[in-house]
């Protein structure tokens, strides 16, 4: 007697239906069916997209530095003026790729460098002879980096090459001093020392406190004749030069 749990078995093997069987005739269309289906369900290569291989931290030659730098400056040289920029924002200026790193340091505090031009002026450095590690991962950065990264890189960079950033009050000395020694040697004029010098920059000393009060407000412009713009321009001047005369109020 078959228990009742092998029943269903044998009846499906006495009806040639068990399953998982296949009769030795119907032996060929199983094997063109498996491999219809094998075919049909292959898995298709697995594409994968990568944006770097190696290690994270870059240590650019000074070539690739300088190649980057170059890269970047596409776009940059057309609005290029002598020095142009007190706020960020405006293009940098030409002298500015030759400047030390104190020099940079006060014009960054001073809004007279962009972060993302900071960069480009580490390419500089590099090239100049200047080494540290920041200075190298700096010059390998786009500038379409993260301000936060450039700051803190910035920052690095100048403790490894012991400069000391001065205060946003030193830096607008600086600033000061910068525009009068400017002034004395023909490269800026009086009205663009006007849309520089605001009412409330900081000035210590006398000089700078009469340099200040000799641009005046920009918009005294506008009511003065020719006669009182020419006489304004010669005390401007002369304001420049004894300020120009006196000690740059950080050290460079």
């Amino acid at each position: 007697m078959v228990p009742d749990r092998l029943g269903p078995v044998v009846e499906g093997f006495l009806a040639d239906s068990m399953p998982g069987v296949v009769a030795w005739s119907n032996l060929g269309d199983a094997e063109d069916h498996l491999e219809q289906a094998m075919t049909e369900s292959e898995l298709a290569p697995l594409r994968v997209w990568t944006s770097s291989v190696g290690t994270s931290h870059r240590m650019p030659s000074r070539i690739q530095a300088a190649e980057s730098a170059v890269a970047d400056e596409e776009g940059i040289d057309a609005s290029y003026e002598s020095d142009n920029s007190l706020v960020r924002g405006v293009p940098l200026g030409q002298d500015s790729l030759m400047d030390q790193p104190a020099t940079i340091a006060w014009k960054y505090e001073a809004n007279l460098i962009r972060e993302e031009d900071l960069p480009m002026l580490a390419a500089h450095l590099l090239a100049a002879g200047q080494d540290s590690p920041s200075l190298r991962d700096l010059a390998g950065c786009s500038r379409r980096e993260h301000p936060a990264e450039i700051r803190q890189l910035f920052g690095h960079i100048m403790e490894e090459l012991a400069v000391r950033i001065p205060d946003y009050e030193t830096a607008e000395r600086c600033l000061l001093h910068h525009m009068a020694t400017q002034l004395s040697a023909g490269a800026m004029s009086p009205k663009e020392a006007a849309t520089r010098v605001w009412q409330g920059i900081e000035a210590l000393t006398d000089p700078e406190r009469e340099f200040v009060a000799a641009v005046g407000p920009e918009y005294h412009l506008d009511f003065m004749s020719p006669e009182e713009i020419r006489a304004w321009e010669n005390a401007v001047r002369l304001s420049a030069k004894t300020l120009a005369g006196t000690a740059f109020p950080y050290p460079q």
